[in-house]
């Protein structure tokens, strides 16, 4: 007597921990990535001010908030460049 049941794969998803260290991880990486790629000459100090802000406890932000932020800080960033320029 053979039995044709087949087994039920379940893929656990993943806990909180484990998405926040994951981000933390990858935050730091790409910022390390994309300030050594912009030969930026303080590249070591982007994945510490990233992870001030991938530290924090709170939920994942929006695309919106994302891209929000991303352009508040594009904007600040090119704000000095003028002020320190004259």
């Amino acid at each position: 007597m053979s039995s044709s049941v087949a087994a039920a794969t379940v893929t656990p998803a993943p806990d909180v921990t484990s998405l926040r260290v994951l981000r933390y991880a990858i935050g730091s990486a790409a910022a390390m990535a994309l300030a050594m790629g912009v030969g930026w000459q303080l590249s070591f100090l982007t994945p510490v001010l990233a992870l001030s802000f991938l530290g924090t406890p709170t939920p994942r932000p929006t695309l919106r908030e994302g891209l929000l932020f991303v352009a508040t800080i594009a904007v600040a960033c090119l704000a000095g460049l003028l002020l320190a320029s004259r």
